[in-house]
C-alpha cells in the first residue's frame, strides 16, 4: 500500500480543536465531559455502529427495542407517544407541520420561529400567518408574542388549523405559553410548540415546561440541554389523530445512527434516576454564576427583570453578557475566544453561554476571571440605552410569494448593495440563531439591508449569501 498523504481538512480540525485548552460555554450540553451517562457508548463509536439488524428494531417501524425506549421518553415526559429524532428538532418540526396540515391550510407562525419551519411550510405547502413578536428595543432581541395578538390572529384567521410556539427563545426567554397554546385548543387549532431549548424545564420548574398545557406536539433538542449527542432530538406527541410516524418517515434517514438513538436512550435514563438532583444543581449554579458575572465591572449580566411584557420567565442555563459600555456582542464573543472561552452565540449586544449539567462553580469561577481579564481590555463605546432601534427588522417583513410558491421561480444572485426592492430567493440567517432576516418570498427592503451589513461588518456569521465572497443575496426573477 501506498503511504497516505491525502488532507483530512475536517478531521484534522476537529483533533486540532480538542487540543486547545477552551473552556466551552455553548451546545452540546455534554460539552464533551458527559462521562457517566455516557460511558456505555464512549470509546466504542465503531463497535456501535449498526442498522436494522435482527434484535435491534427499526426507527421506522418501531416494535421492539427502539420502542420500547420510545415509550420510556414518553413516560418521563408526560405525553401519549415519544419519537426519537436522527435530524435534529428541525426534522421534528417540519414532521410535525406536515401531519398536521393539508396544502392550503393557514398556519400562525411567530416571525422569529426557526428557519427549519419555512421548509416546513413550503413542504407542506402551507399558508403562513406570520404572529407580531415584541421585541427589545435596548438589547435588540425578540421577546415573543402577546395573548392579545394571538387573539387578533385567531378571530382574523377563524380557518387556521395549526399554531406553531417557540418556548423558549435562544436567549431563553419564555412568555406565556401555556395560557397562548390554551387559547389556540379552545378555538380547535392544533398546537405545536418548538421546545428544543426547554428540555430541561421539566426538572427546573422555571420557566413552565410546555407539556404543563398538552400541546398537541411539543419537539425537544435533548442534544442541546439534556446531554445527547449532537443531532439527536425527541419529538412528544399528545394527539394521536395526527400521522406523525408517517410524517417523519418521509422526512428522516432511512438509515437512522444508533449511536444517536443510543445517547437518547442512555440520557433519558440518566435524567429519569437523577432529574431531581441534576434540576437543583442546574439552579444553584446557574445563581452562583449570575453572583460571580454581575460583580464584574464593566460586564452586565442579564435577568428576567431586564425584559418587559411578554416575557415571563428565563431560562436560568442561558447566561446572558454584555459590555456596559456597549461594546458590541461579536467584539466580546472574540475577545472572550482569545482568552479560550467559547460562547454559544453573540449578537448586537449580547453573548449567550449556555450552562449544562457537567458545569461546576470551578469552570463558572474559570469563566468569570476569564471575563474580568477581557472587559478591562474592551474599547471605551456608548452606553447601551442610547443605542435604540425603533423597530426589528422581523417586525416590518413584507410577504410577496408564499414559501412554497417560491420554488417555481428561477434564481438570480444580486450584490447586497443593489437588492433592494428585489424578492427573497432563500433564507438569509445570521446563525445562531438561525431566525431568517429574510425568507424566501420576502421584500427585501434598504431597512434589512442595513440590517444585514451592520450584522457583517460587526463580524456575525450569516446563512444564505452566496458568491466567492459571500456578498450577494439570492434573489427571485421575477
Amino acid at each position: 500500500m501506498g503511504k497516505a498523504n491525502s488532507k483530512k481538512p475536517l478531521l484534522e480540525a476537529l483533533i486540532n480543536h480538542n487540543k486547545q485548552r477552551q473552556q466551552p460555554w455553548h451546545i452540546p450540553a455534554h460539552k464533551g465531559l458527559g462521562k457517566n451517562w455516557l460511558n456505555p457508548i464512549e470509546g466504542k463509536t465503531l463497535a456501535l455502529d449498526k442498522t436494522e439488524l435482527l434484535g435491534l428494531d427499526d426507527l421506522h417501524d418501531p416494535h421492539g427495542v427502539i420502542a420500547a425506549a420510545q415509550r420510556e421518553m414518553a413516560s418521563l415526559c408526560g405525553c401519549q407517544q415519544a419519537y426519537f429524532l436522527v435530524n435534529g428538532a428541525s426534522v421534528g418540526l417540519q414532521a410535525a407541520i406536515l401531519a398536521s396540515t393539508k396544502p392550503g391550510d393557514k398556519v400562525l407562525v411567530p416571525r422569529n420561529a426557526h428557519k427549519s419551519i419555512w421548509a416546513g411550510l413550503a413542504l407542506a405547502q402551507a399558508e403562513p400567518v406570520w404572529l407580531p413578536v415584541n421585541y427589545d428595543p435596548v438589547w435588540q432581541i425578540p421577546l415573543g408574542i402577546t395573548e392579545e395578538s394571538l387573539a387578533q390572529a385567531i378571530a382574523a384567521n377563524p380557518t387556521a388549523k395549526t399554531a406553531i410556539f417557540v418556548h423558549p427563545t435562544y436567549h431563553g426567554l419564555a412568555g406565556p405559553t401555556n395560557n397562548l397554546v390554551n387559547m389556540a385548543k379552545k378555538a380547535n387549532i392544533t398546537t405545536i410548540v418548538d421546545e428544543s431549548h426547554g428540555a430541561h424545564f421539566a426538572f427546573m420548574g422555571d420557566p413552565n415546561p410546555a407539556a404543563f398545557s398538552q400541546p398537541s406536539i411539543i419537539v425537544q433538542g435533548w442534544h442541546k440541554t439534556m446531554g445527547s449527542l449532537t443531532q439527536s432530538a425527541v419529538l412528544l406527541q399528545n394527539d394521536q389523530t395526527l400521522p406523525i410516524q408517517s410524517a417523519l418517515n418521509m422526512l428522516q434517514s432511512s438509515s437512522p445512527s444508533y449511536l444517536l438513538m443510543a445517547s437518547l436512550d442512555a440520557t433519558r435514563a440518566y435524567w429519569q434516576d437523577e432529574g431531581k438532583e441534576l434540576g437543583q444543581k442546574l439552579l444553584v449554579l446557574s445563581q452562583f454564576a449570575e453572583a460571580k458575572l454581575s460583580q464584574i465591572d464593566g460586564l452586565i449580566c442579564l435577568t428576567k427583570k431586564d425584559f418587559p411584557t411578554p416575557v415571563v420567565a428565563k431560562d436560568q442555563t442561558r447566561l446572558l453578557l454584555a459590555s456596559q459600555t456597549g461594546t458590541k456582542g461579536w467584539v466580546l464573543a472574540e475577545a472572550l475566544a482569545k482568552e479560550g472561552v467559547i460562547a454559544e452565540m453573540a449578537d448586537n449586544y449580547i453573548v449567550t453561554m449556555v450552562l449544562s449539567l457537567v458545569d461546576s462553580q470551578k469552570s463558572i469561577e474559570a469563566l468569570a476571571k476569564s471575563c474580568q481579564r477581557v472587559v478591562k481590555k474592551l474599547p471605551a463605546g456608548s452606553p447601551i440605552a442610547k443605542q435604540q432601534l425603533q423597530s426589528l427588522p422581523w417586525s416590518l417583513s413584507v410577504v410577496k410569494i408564499l414559501p412554497a410558491q417560491t420554488r417555481a421561480y428561477e434564481l438570480a444572485a444580486i450584490p447586497i448593495n443593489e437588492a433592494a426592492g428585489k424578492i427573497a430567493g432563500g433564507i438569509i440567517a445570521p446563525y445562531p440563531p438561525g431566525i431568517p432576516l429574510l425568507a424566501p418570498g420576502e421584500l427585501i427592503t434598504p431597512y434589512i439591508l442595513e440590517i444585514l451589513k451592520n450584522i457583517i461588518k460587526g463580524g456575525g456569521k450569516v446563512q444564505g449569501l452566496v458568491g466567492p465572497k459571500r456578498d450577494f443575496l439570492p434573489t427571485l426573477k421575477i
